[in-house]
């Protein structure tokens, strides 16, 4: 496990999010790639020359996993694990791209300028423009090579202008639920004033 991020930045790399399992997102919308280690060692191979494949662990993934796995993908001589406790927002800020099976990851790449690859077919977001969606792995090497062709700041802010388009409308359909169970917390009721938003967004989706 590399903890120092200059030696993780030593090479122009791709990040890949690992994802919480088991979750929805990974074996219902990602059926046909719910076989992180088997990706993860395809999309090693179709990698440029000189680049790397920084694997992150989901903190909430901490012990789910064997041993086995991570010595798997460590085999492969452009693979390293990023420490866990290294932020993926910052991870993010130097990777040329970023992959993810289903996470909002690949969202967040986008906000950051940067394009995405998801294995996902349903996302609510997989329409945007910058996240490339790997529908075959004969097709990986071409997607790869896409996600990390050179781009100017001209284009890296249009990537950015499009996922922040979406998020703000996503904002203005959505309310607030803080630390509740579906995000794994303990809370049973809604922040002041959510409670009324969230019906009254319901009651719309009805009526539409």
């Amino acid at each position: 496990v590399e903890r120092d991020m200059g030696k993780l930045c030593e090479q122009p790399f791709v990040l890949f999010l690992l994802q919480f399992e088991p979750e929805y997102t990974t074996l219902s919308l990602s059926r046909q790639f719910n076989d992180t280690r088997a990706f993860l060692q395809q999309l090693a191979l179709s990698l440029p020359s000189g680049y790397c494949l920084i694997c992150k662990e989901n903190v909430n993934s901490i012990g789910n996993r064997g041993l086995d796995f991570y010595e798997d993908i460590l085999r492969l001589p452009n693979v390293l694990l990023a420490d866990h406790r290294i932020r993926g927002v910052d991870l993010m800020a130097h990777a040329e791209a970023v992959a993810t099976v289903s996470s909002t990851g690949a969202l967040e790449a986008n906000l950051l300028g940067k394009p995405s690859m998801i294995l996902a077919s349903h996302l609510e977001f997989s329409f945007l423009p910058d996240v490339l969606q790997v529908r075959n792995l004969m097709d990986l090497p071409a997607l790869v090579r896409q996600a990390v062709r050179s781009l100017d700041e001209q284009a890296r802010i249009a990537i950015r202008v499009r996922a922040s388009k979406y998020r703000e409308a996503l904002k203005a359909i959505s309310f607030q639920a803080p630390n509740t169970r579906p995000f794994r917390g303990t809370e049973t009721t809604l922040p002041d004033g959510e409670t009324d938003r969230a019906v009254d967004l319901l009651v719309d989706t009805f009526r539409m």
